[in-house]
């Protein structure tokens, strides 16, 4: 399942896992909103009782703002997953405080400030 809601990538997801109905899916969602995607007929569809799944955060996290709690979204989503699950996640981080912010001010200024930041390690 992919989770997205940009129009582009939208599309190219649907293009490019040619969606079958037993194993995939493109759901229109703001990843944040984990209660719209759990209750989603795809998720119920793709998701099997207590059967194993995994929650894969690649390449995301640094693109939520410490306002909207990147932290609480992980931690709601492995409350949610069956026991056996896994999660992967990927996040931007740095242990230069001037590159962090050079790269956080500079995807502030590309995205209009929809952008989180480059954490810490």
């Amino acid at each position: 399942m992919l989770v997205v809601n940009d129009p582009m990538v939208i599309a190219h997801g649907r293009t490019m896992l040619a969606e079958d109905p037993r194993t995939t899916a493109v759901l229109d969602a703001d990843f944040r909103d984990t209660e719209q995607i759990f209750a989603s007929p795809e998720v119920r569809r793709l998701t099997r009782g207590n059967h194993p799944v995994a929650a894969l955060f690649v390449s995301v996290l640094h693109c939520i703002s410490d306002r909207d709690d990147p932290w609480d979204l992980v931690a709601t989503v492995a409350d949610r997953l069956p026991p056996g699950s896994y999660m992967v996640i990927s996040q931007l981080t740095s242990p230069d405080p001037e590159l962090r912010d050079e790269i956080t001010d500079f995807m502030h200024g590309i995205t209009d400030g929809r952008w989180g930041r480059v954490r810490a390690p």
